[in-house]
């Protein structure tokens, strides 16, 4: 019932404006919540008078990424209406949503680089795909360190990093 809903504002909405929601790929809709993108040209005064206009968003973000303006607000279904009506300041605008990352793209990752790859291949089978192995702790591996300096008593350590070759000799080994 809720998605009937959902897409009934949506054809409402889109529907008296000039602008569409964006809603290709949308899942898991955070309700009442949308993004906002402004074009390439708008300037500082013109999204503040925007802002002020609408003076019932309840704005969560605002972004600024060199040419990439917008922000993410809650809004009702007539400010939504109200906002999708500009779109010679606004860009597009979508419905905020949760994404996820799946599971099996956490453990594999395909076309990876050589050096990740060899951390995992003791045969040199290096195919581009590496496989996280989430049982593996690090027992049994031995890992050069070519860095300034670590900090040993770490507590990630578990007590398994030891000194190797040290190339300056002052200050004191145990000081580097």
């Amino acid at each position: 019932e809720m998605h009937a809903t959902m897409f009934g504002l949506i054809v409402l909405v889109t529907a008296a404006s000039a602008l569409e929601l964006s809603t290709f790929g949308v899942r898991d809709v955070i309700e009442g919540e949308y993004i906002v993108v402004f074009h390439e040209n708008s300037t500082a005064a013109v999204q503040e008078r925007h802002f002020r206009k609408h003076g019932d968003l309840d704005i969560l973000f605002k972004y600024s990424i060199f040419d990439f303006q917008a922000y993410s607000a809650r809004m009702s279904a007539s400010t939504l209406a109200a906002v999708l009506a500009e779109d010679g300041l606004v860009k597009s605008v979508e419905p905020n949503q949760m994404m996820h990352a799946s599971q099996q793209q956490c453990l594999t990752q395909d076309r990876a680089t050589w050096g990740i790859v060899r951390t995992q291949e003791r045969a040199l089978n290096l195919n581009g795909v590496y496989i996280y192995n989430s049982s593996a702790d690090g027992t049994g591996v031995d890992a050069y360190i070519i860095d300034t300096g670590i900090y040993m008593q770490n507590s990630d350590f578990g007590k398994r990093a030891i000194f190797g070759y040290d190339a300056v000799e002052k200050p004191a080994i145990e000081d580097d």
